[in-house]
């Protein structure tokens, strides 16, 4: 048996019952491998937001204008969101927070197009049931059958802020900064490649930190597939 897991939970839970086993990290982070993302030619810079589970925060260039704010730079410039917003309700992945989301989008208000020189993209990854008032009530908002425009937004975005782990797997496998917002288990194939992150906290991969992980991982599979049980 060969495994090859993308977070330490499992590598150390299941682990034992291989003869091949390897504390890998999770295949997207091989996605620059399949797919080069277009390039964007920006008038203004891209801020990504992708918010399923919880409802997105105030975000704003003033730190006067937002209850509880949390600074985050991008490009040498600081912006603002409402912390108070990430309650541990909204945070939490699970069939009533994600209902709840559809519930509260009835009740939110319109969000900005623009926060100064940043435009305000807002993607959607799940969007069925197909709900209009809550997928496109905001302004430039996206949705896709397939996966490749999200990784041409993330991968031209300045900064993404998001609370799905693939979405920011995505961004920091092309080098664009983000902060990851959820309380799951998987957000322990973030911890595997960057070591623990902590809350809110603004995530960053290297180049040669991302090429030494592939390499290692491709070297065992190969090993393992070739060897079998020897």
């Amino acid at each position: 048996m060969i495994i090859s897991t993308r977070d330490e939970f499992t590598f150390k839970t299941f682990g034992e019952y291989a003869y091949h086993k390897y504390n890998g990290i999770d295949f997207a982070y091989f996605i620059n491998q399949l797919y080069t993302p277009n390039r964007f030619n920006k008038p203004k810079e891209i801020l990504a937001v992708n918010f399923d589970k919880i409802s997105e925060p105030k975000i704003s260039n003033s730190a006067k204008k937002i209850k509880k704010p949390l600074e985050f730079i991008v490009n040498n410039k600081s912006l603002y969101l409402e912390k108070k917003a990430l309650n541990e309700f909204g945070l939490k992945t699970d069939r009533l927070s994600d209902a709840f989301v559809y519930v509260k989008s009835i009740f939110t208000k319109s969000k900005p197009k623009f926060i100064d020189n940043f435009k305000i993209v807002r993607t959607d990854h799940r969007f069925n049931p197909l709900i209009k008032h809550k997928v496109y009530k905001h302004p430039n908002s996206f949705v896709s059958d397939i996966p490749y425009n999200y990784i041409d937004i993330y991968a031209n975005a300045d900064f993404v802020l998001t609370d799905r782990v693939h979405a920011a797997v995505i961004s920091l496998v092309f080098s664009t900064p983000c902060i990851f917002f959820a309380k799951t288990p998987r957000s322990g194939l973030l911890d595997r490649m960057l070591g623990c992150i902590h809350d809110y906290e603004t995530m960053t991969l290297s180049r040669s930190k991302l090429q030494k992980e592939q390499t290692e991982q491709i070297n065992f599979l190969q090993h393992a597939l070739k060897n079998g049980n020897h």
